[in-house]
């Protein structure tokens, strides 16, 4: 688990509550009616060991670690939520019993929400290839009882083989940047990869309700392996995150990535990501007209655009 970047060692795996001091941050940072991202921001200076924290009661409040280090672990501590338009589109389109598939699961805010929406009568699937957020993955799994979540150390891609990637820097903010090492990029780790079409076959699931991607660049590969379920409707919904300047890097273009959804019959929406968007649905339920805006061609202008591609025959959210 191990690597030169690290910063992170198995031993920090832990099961302590959060300070009380934490609790009382988080329980004045949900009432600001401004200001609470640039306060959580500079709260990464408090120098904290991890703890254990909690997702919003409106997802069960489910336990998990965070490590104040990280950008992502810290808004969901203090605010309850990571991404709330997709976490309320992913609330609309899961049941119980449903198949969710989290490709570039992180430490498993996503992995941790979409089980407790489709229960153990449910299928999840885990990805996630860096060593040290995988260790987390499991641990957070472990700390919420959720043994039927099948987590793997593994990314998915368009074919079986190993892969290299660069890791995040634990001291850079941000845990969720490693990312398939790019033509003479130094590897930190490698890493097998295999076909999500493959892994359903192999796992005897006909039919993924919603597939989260998020892979730092890796897009236009995940969906190749895909493809063969694409043109079956295999995949109801698609939540899509995507990195255009990573893409660039690979000479991989918004076109060559969507090409697939596309030539598949997909419906494409894209997710807005307006700070004010994103305040609002941090705070209250948003209508469905809110959080989608029809895909228009071209449109991949800002970072990290956001979209959701649904099936022919996949409803209309409402």
């Amino acid at each position: 688990m191990r690597n030169t970047r690290s910063g992170i060692r198995d031993s920090s795996l832990v099961t302590r509550p959060a300070p009380v001091a934490v609790r009382v941050f988080s329980h004045l940072v949900r009432w600001m009616p401004v200001g609470r991202y640039r306060l959580i921001h500079e709260s990464r200076r408090l120098a904290l060991a991890p703890f254990v924290a909690h997702l919003s009661s409106d997802l069960g409040g489910l336990a998990f670690q965070c490590d104040p280090r990280d950008s992502v672990a810290r808004e969901v501590c203090y605010t309850g939520f990571y991404e709330p338009q997709e976490t309320q589109l992913a609330s609309r389109i899961l049941r119980a019993g449903d198949a969710f598939a989290d490709v570039g699961a992180n430490w498993g805010y996503f992995t941790l929400a979409a089980a407790r929406c489709v229960g153990p009568a449910g299928r999840v699937l885990a990805f996630e290839p860096e060593p040290r957020l995988f260790e987390l993955l499991r641990h957070n799994l472990a700390l919420n009882g959720f043994d039927f979540v099948d987590a793997r150390h593994a990314a998915i891609a368009d074919r079986r083989t190993s892969l290299p990637f660069s890791a995040f820097v634990a001291a850079g903010d941000n845990w969720g940047l490693s990312h398939a090492a790019v033509p003479g990029e130094k590897a930190d780790f490698h890493i097998e990869t295999v076909a999500l079409d493959d892994v359903l076959d192999e796992s005897r699931i006909e039919r993924v309700r919603l597939t989260k991607i998020d892979v730092e660049g890796g897009e236009l590969a995940v969906l190749a392996g895909m493809r063969r379920g694409l043109h079956a409707g295999r995949y109801s919904y698609v939540m899509l995150e995507c990195h255009p300047a990573l893409l660039a890097s690979r000479g991989q273009t918004e076109d060559d990535v969507l090409r697939p959804l596309i030539d598949a019959g997909y419906r494409l929406w894209t997710i807005p990501h307006s700070p004010q968007l994103h305040r609002r649905a941090a705070r209250q339920r948003l209508a469905v007209q809110d959080l989608l805006r029809p895909y228009v061609a071209g449109s991949f202008a800002h970072e990290w655009p956001h979209l959701l591609a649904c099936a022919p025959g996949a409803p209309d959210l409402s």
